[in-house]
């Protein structure tokens, strides 16, 4: 039996002998001329991964999601409903304690700062259904069905600022509690 590792001219070990002959038996190809074989095998499955991908990347703009208002406002829409739960939340809140806690908590400063960053999130959901609702690739159904969405979180924002700024500018706690207890948050 013939050695199996072997140092080559170059310093660097290579296998030999009949493990090598038995492998080259099992790959045909491996004993063709040399490297001229090799590299054309290379250059080909280079050409044929390049088709792959470009293919592939065609397929998927080709079939990738379709965005109508419903997909594209899904993240706005679910911010604004947890910040809406967060402030139905706080009312129910303010309403089962007294003013003295109330007044120590801070429930006013809370609720003041709530009704804003849901002002914001109402305010990029009105942005996302004006955009989708102008869309020309969707259809005229989506389209009515955003702007029916738009008009009412329009109003929705709209109060939602006059009652910001009310429970802001309330002159005492008491009044402050009775208009955090008095939210009206419906859509």
């Amino acid at each position: 039996m013939a050695t199996i590792i072997k140092q080559s001219a170059k310093g660097c070990a290579s296998i030999g002998g009949s493990f090598n002959r038995g492998f080259q038996l099992e790959r045909p190809w491996a004993m063709s001329s040399g490297h001229v074989h090799n590299e054309s095998l290379e250059a080909i499955m280079k050409k044929v991964w390049g088709i792959t991908l470009l293919v592939g990347t065609g397929i998927g703009l080709l079939l990738g999601p379709q965005h109508t208002f419903a997909q594209a406002c899904k993240d706005e829409v679910t911010m604004v409903e947890g910040s809406r739960q967060a402030l139905v939340e706080l009312t129910g809140t303010v309403k089962a304690e007294g003013l003295k806690p109330f007044e120590t908590l801070n429930h006013q400063k809370s609720a003041v700062n709530k009704l804003a960053l849901h002002d914001s999130m109402l305010g990029e959901l009105v942005s996302c259904l004006d955009k989708a609702s102008q869309d020309k690739a969707s259809s005229k159904e989506d389209a009515a069905t955003a702007k029916a969405l738009y008009d009412a979180s329009v109003k929705i924002q709209t109060k939602i600022k006059h009652q910001q700024s009310a429970v802001k500018e309330a002159k005492t706690p008491r009044d402050a509690k009775a208009l955090i207890a008095n939210l009206d948050l419906a859509p």
